[in-house]
């Protein structure tokens, strides 16, 4: 995004409100799809002869062929921009049936279960096991025991109150980190011994972590990255990373922990929340916040920040640090994914959202990630919600087109009626009405024939093999089911629109499914898929 696209978008009116931009969609016979970006549109909306408002509430009306949104949590001006500009509306907060896109913090599965097709949630039932310390340390703990080698990236961690009796037992001299379970932006962290009390006590869910002493260092100060991930299934597991992202330092230089500096959060934590408000922070000189691509280049000009005769120097070559922690945070990526992923594909599965189309769940997740001395990643946490905050020119320049990447990348497709008019679903009322609908009853946008979701017809097969072993041994595009090549035209239209995302999971390596739980036969197909040099192209001779 150049310079005059993000002053402009820093600036729409408020009364900004263009038509919504269609584009074509490459899977066959599938409506045209929302444009975030707005130079790019090349199909025009359906003629209509009304002009006159739509009504959603008594209080509240939209033109007719603009679409709507509703958010949960805090309106961050990246988010609300893409949105506008791509031709929503913003609902009061009091409305939370009508919308085409939700966006904000997770919600309870009732809401999840009730979703209409044609509506879309950026959170997916269960990603509280991302956004709850105590969950998500208790997910990896699980696979750290039975992979060892492979989770070496995740700190030893006991989950308080119940492991606090372990900690004490287990727990050596030095300094372990205290984070309540639901806090972020630095809340309520802590640095503490063996023998502390609790900072909060043990009604407050908590983990505590092994403080790391051995991390890298740059010009004297500690600092980790925010990096972003976006989810766009969960059954079977896809996910992208963004190519940009915040690297983000202490203000107060660092000394190795001791009783007198233990409690000095500018110099032992990197939270942005917390090192903004410090004189120190600065964005010239040395600054407190880089981009995370400057980051990369400027530690492969500077490997003498790195332990000597760490893996990371041993090839000299220019590039070959950035290349090494690249790779390094891919893997801690896709196995923390990996790591946390049984429990959302039970709850997406308990919601029956896991296996919809039109998809209605995605997910947009802040891994935080430090590095050793020898250049190891470490997950620090994720953030379920990660801030879109822009108090730095900095955060503009990165989290506007953020937002617009990540809401392209989507392939939104809106409905319109037989009138031209935008149709706007509503949730269903009950439990049973959503249940009904999914197994043929009636929509409620009857007149939406693309808000009909994907169903196979009577006696149609949903799956074309038993097990990963069956499906690499016939090994051809047209002898899957439809909904199998449903499942894989998502991996093939996403990849179409990429954007500034890269895709990290499915990558076709095998060792990937060792990790995950149970037979995934969807991810054994596209892990199957992503290995085949001409699928795409197998794809789309099949058709759908």
């Amino acid at each position: 995004m150049n310079s005059e696209e993000l002053a402009r978008r820093r600036n729409l009116p408020a009364d900004f409100l263009p038509l919504p931009r269609l584009i074509p969609s490459i899977i066959p016979n599938h409506p045209p799809i929302l444009s975030f970006y707005s130079s790019n549109s090349t199909i025009p909306l359906p003629s209509i002869s009304l002009s006159t408002p739509r009504k959603i509430s008594d209080d509240f009306e939209i033109p007719p062929q603009n679409l709507l949104a509703i958010f949960h949590g805090t309106q961050q001006p990246a988010v609300s921009s893409a949105f506008q500009d791509a031709g929503f509306a913003v609902a009061p907060r009091e409305l939370q049936q009508q919308f085409n896109i939700c966006w904000g913090h997770p919600l309870g599965l009732d809401f999840y279960k009730t979703l209409s097709p044609g509506q879309l949630c950026g959170q997916f039932p269960g990603s509280n096991a991302i956004g709850r310390k105590d969950t998500m340390g208790q997910l990896l703990r699980e696979m750290k025991l039975k992979w060892p080698q492979k989770y070496q990236f995740v700190p030893q961690t006991w989950i308080i109150p119940d492991g606090l009796e372990e900690f004490r037992e287990e727990a050596g001299e030095g300094f372990y980190i205290y984070k309540p379970a639901m806090a972020s932006e630095g809340r309520g962290i802590e640095l503490i011994k063996r023998d502390s009390e609790l900072p909060k006590g043990l009604d407050v869910p908590a983990v505590i972590q092994e403080y790391m002493d051995n991390l890298l260092i740059i010009n004297g100060f500690k600092f980790d990255i925010r990096l972003y991930v976006m989810v766009t299934s969960i059954d079977p597991l896809i996910f992208y990373i963004y190519d940009e992202g915040l690297g983000r330092f202490a203000t107060h230089k660092y000394e190795k922990v001791n009783d007198g500096n233990f409690d000095d959060k500018t110099m032992h934590l990197t939270n942005f929340s917390i090192n903004f408000k410090s004189d120190e922070f600065h964005m010239d000189g040395f600054p407190s916040k880089w981009k995370w691509t400057e980051l990369l280049d400027y530690l492969d000009d500077n490997r003498q920040f790195f332990k000597a005769g760490s893996t990371i120097l041993a090839d000299t070559k220019k590039g070959a640090v950035k290349d090494y922690i690249l790779k390094d945070v891919d893997e801690l990526i896709i196995k923390t994914l990996i790591g946390v992923e049984p429990r959302m594909h039970l709850f997406s599965h308990n919601a029956g959202l896991a296996n919809v189309y039109p998809r209605r769940n995605f997910g947009l997740y802040g891994f935080d990630i430090m590095f050793t001395e020898a250049g190891e990643a470490l997950l620090v946490e994720i953030n379920k919600s990660p801030s879109k905050n822009t108090k730095t020119d900095l955060d503009v320049e990165i989290k506007y087109p953020l937002m617009v990447n990540t809401l392209n990348l989507l392939g939104y497709a809106p409905a319109f009626h037989q009138s031209g008019m935008a149709a706007v679903p509503e949730r269903f009322a009950t439990e049973d009405e959503a249940t009904i609908a999914r197994f043929g009853g009636r929509l409620k946008s009857a007149d939406c024939r693309q808000y009909r979701p994907f169903r196979l017809e009577n006696g149609e097969q949903k799956h074309s093999f038993k097990t990963g072993a069956d499906l690499r041994s016939f090994g051809t595009v047209p002898d899957l089911t439809r909904f199998e090549r449903r499942v894989l035209w998502q991996l093939v239209d996403e990849g179409a629109r990429l954007g500034q995302f890269r895709r990290l999971f499915p990558r076709g390596e095998a060792a990937d499914l060792e990790l995950l739980g149970g037979e995934r036969l969807l991810n054994h197909l596209c892990c199957w898929f992503v290995g085949q040099a001409d699928g795409p192209e197998q794809l789309r001779a099949a058709g759908l």
